[in-house]
C-alpha cells in the first residue's frame, strides 16, 4: 500500500501483477452518465495510438492503431464519442493537436462533451506529486486496488503497468518516466498511458461549472464561452 505521508524514501512496484490480474475481474456498475473516451496518440517510431472507452471504470471498447495522423485520430475519436455517447474525451496533448481537432469536429457540441487536454509534464496542484503524470498514475493505482476500475484483460497493458515503478521521497510520489519504462520492456507504455487517462477522465463526469470552480488548473474546453 502506498503511503504518501511517509516522510522517508522508498521505491516499489506501483501495479503488482497479481493485483492487475485480479482487477480484470472488477465490474463497476455501468452508468450512462460516466462514459469516457481516452487517447494516447502515437508518437514517433514504433509507438501506437491507443483508445480506451470506459463506462464508470469498466472497459467496454479498446482500439490500437499502428500508424496514424492527427486528423485520422480526431475522426476516430468522434466516432467513438458518438457511438458510446461519451461525456468526456481526454487525450495526451503534448506534441499533437488531436484534442483541438476533436473540439472543432464536435461543432456546436449539443451534448456538451468535455474535451480534456492532458499534459503530463504540468506541475500537479497536489504537493504530494511532482507532476500530473505522477498524480494520475498513482490515483489510478489506488482506484484499481479499491476495485472501482477495471484493468483490460490484455497482457501488453498489464506488462506496461507492472513495469511502472514509484519512488517516494519526503512525502512526494514520483513515477517512472516513459523512457525508463521503455528501457525495461522495449516499447513505449502507450496502453498504460491511455488506460490511466480513462481512469482520470472519470473526474470530469460532472458539470463544467463544478470542474471550473474546484479544479481550475485542469484544461477543459468550454463551448459555452
Amino acid at each position: 500500500e502506498l503511503d504518501i505521508n511517509y516522510e522517508g524514501s522508498v521505491e516499489g512496484v506501483l501495479f503488482d501483477f497479481s493485483e492487475l490480474k485480479a482487477a480484470t475481474k472488477n465490474e463497476p456498475m455501468l452508468s450512462p452518465d460516466r462514459i469516457v473516451v481516452s487517447l494516447d496518440p502515437a508518437g514517433e517510431g514504433e509507438d501506437e495510438a491507443v483508445f480506451y472507452v470506459g463506462n464508470n471504470g469498466q472497459i467496454v471498447e479498446r482500439k490500437f492503431i499502428a500508424k496514424s495522423t492527427d486528423p485520422q485520430l480526431a475522426t476516430e475519436s468522434i466516432m467513438l464519442i458518438n457511438k458510446h455517447k461519451a461525456q468526456v474525451f481526454i487525450s495526451d496533448s503534448i506534441g499533437n493537436g488531436v484534442a483541438d481537432l476533436v473540439a472543432q469536429l464536435l461543432g456546436k457540441n449539443e451534448r456538451q462533451v468535455k474535451v480534456i487536454k492532458f499534459k503530463s509534464s504540468e506541475k500537479s496542484k497536489d504537493p504530494s506529486y511532482f507532476n500530473r503524470r505522477d498524480e494520475v498514475y498513482h490515483q489510478a493505482a489506488l482506484s484499481m486496488k479499491s476495485g472501482n476500475v477495471q484493468v483490460d484483460d490484455d497482457y501488453t497493458l498489464m506488462k506496461q503497468l507492472n513495469a511502472t515503478k514509484y519512488k517516494k521521497d519526503n512525502g512526494r510520489v514520483y513515477i517512472s518516466s516513459k523512457e525508463e519504462i521503455k528501457k525495461v520492456i522495449g516499447t513505449s507504455p502507450d496502453r498504460a498511458d491511455s488506460w490511466v487517462l480513462a481512469v482520470e477522465g472519470l473526474r470530469y463526469t460532472h458539470s463544467s461549472k463544478e470542474v471550473k470552480q474546484h479544479e481550475t488548473y485542469r484544461q477543459v474546453v468550454h463551448f459555452d464561452e
